[in-house]
Protein backbone atom coordinates (compact mmCIF):
# COMPACT_ATOMS: atom_id res chain seq x y z
CA UNK A 1 0.00 0.00 0.00
CA UNK A 2 2.93 2.35 0.67
CA UNK A 3 4.23 1.84 -2.87
CA UNK A 4 0.79 2.57 -4.29
CA UNK A 5 0.44 5.70 -2.13
CA UNK A 6 3.77 7.10 -3.37
CA UNK A 7 2.45 7.64 -6.93
CA UNK A 8 5.43 5.90 -8.43
CA UNK A 9 6.47 6.90 -11.95
CA UNK A 10 7.18 3.19 -12.54
CA UNK A 11 3.76 2.25 -13.94
CA UNK A 12 4.71 -1.37 -14.65
CA UNK A 13 5.67 -2.02 -11.04
CA UNK A 14 2.71 -0.07 -9.74
CA UNK A 15 0.41 -2.28 -11.81
CA UNK A 16 2.24 -5.36 -10.51
CA UNK A 17 1.55 -4.09 -6.99
CA UNK A 18 -2.15 -3.82 -7.80
CA UNK A 19 -2.14 -7.36 -9.22
CA UNK A 20 -0.51 -8.61 -6.03
CA UNK A 21 -3.07 -6.69 -3.99
CA UNK A 22 -5.89 -8.37 -5.93
CA UNK A 23 -4.30 -11.76 -5.19
CA UNK A 24 -4.24 -10.89 -1.49
CA UNK A 25 -7.89 -9.86 -1.61
CA UNK A 26 -8.73 -13.19 -3.25
CA UNK A 27 -6.78 -15.16 -0.69
CA UNK A 28 -8.70 -13.33 2.04
CA UNK A 29 -12.02 -14.15 0.37
CA UNK A 30 -12.79 -10.65 -0.87
CA UNK A 31 -13.63 -11.35 -4.52
CA UNK A 32 -15.37 -7.98 -4.90
CA UNK A 33 -12.23 -5.96 -4.04
CA UNK A 34 -10.02 -8.30 -6.08
CA UNK A 35 -12.21 -7.90 -9.15
CA UNK A 36 -12.46 -4.12 -8.88
CA UNK A 37 -8.73 -3.74 -8.26
CA UNK A 38 -8.11 -5.61 -11.52
CA UNK A 39 -10.80 -3.56 -13.29
CA UNK A 40 -8.97 -0.38 -12.26
CA UNK A 41 -5.84 -1.69 -13.98
CA UNK A 42 -7.89 -2.61 -17.04
CA UNK A 43 -9.37 0.90 -17.21
CA UNK A 44 -6.25 2.94 -16.41
CA UNK A 45 -3.07 1.13 -17.38
CA UNK A 46 -1.49 2.83 -20.39
CA UNK A 47 0.70 0.10 -21.93
CA UNK A 48 -1.17 -2.70 -23.73
CA UNK A 49 1.82 -4.87 -24.68
CA UNK A 50 4.01 -5.47 -21.62
CA UNK A 51 2.09 -8.40 -20.11
CA UNK A 52 0.19 -6.48 -17.45
CA UNK A 53 -3.08 -6.40 -19.41
CA UNK A 54 -2.79 -10.08 -20.31
CA UNK A 55 -2.28 -11.04 -16.66
CA UNK A 56 -5.11 -8.74 -15.61
CA UNK A 57 -7.53 -10.24 -18.14
CA UNK A 58 -6.61 -13.80 -17.14
CA UNK A 59 -7.21 -13.09 -13.47
CA UNK A 60 -10.49 -11.30 -14.20
CA UNK A 61 -11.67 -14.27 -16.27
CA UNK A 62 -10.94 -16.63 -13.39
CA UNK A 63 -12.86 -14.45 -10.93
CA UNK A 64 -15.80 -14.04 -13.32
CA UNK A 65 -15.88 -17.79 -14.03
CA UNK A 66 -16.03 -18.41 -10.28
CA UNK A 67 -18.86 -15.89 -9.95
CA UNK A 68 -20.77 -17.53 -12.80
CA UNK A 69 -20.38 -20.97 -11.24
CA UNK A 70 -21.53 -19.64 -7.88
CA UNK A 71 -24.54 -17.93 -9.46
CA UNK A 72 -25.43 -21.10 -11.35
CA UNK A 73 -25.34 -23.12 -8.13
CA UNK A 74 -27.48 -20.56 -6.31
CA UNK A 75 -30.13 -20.44 -9.03
CA UNK A 76 -31.14 -24.09 -8.67
CA UNK A 77 -34.58 -24.48 -7.13
CA UNK A 78 -34.69 -25.63 -3.56
CA UNK A 79 -36.05 -29.15 -3.20
CA UNK A 80 -37.49 -30.24 0.10
CA UNK A 81 -38.32 -33.88 0.77
CA UNK A 82 -41.44 -34.10 2.96
CA UNK A 83 -42.77 -37.56 3.63
CA UNK A 84 -41.18 -39.04 0.54
CA UNK A 85 -42.49 -36.35 -1.85
CA UNK A 86 -40.36 -33.59 -3.30
CA UNK A 87 -41.97 -30.19 -2.90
Amino acid sequence: MDFIDNNSPHQFWLAKSFILLSDIYLKNGDEFQAKHTLKSIEENYPEPNDGIMETTHQKLQLIEAGEAAQTKNQSKPLEINIGGEKK
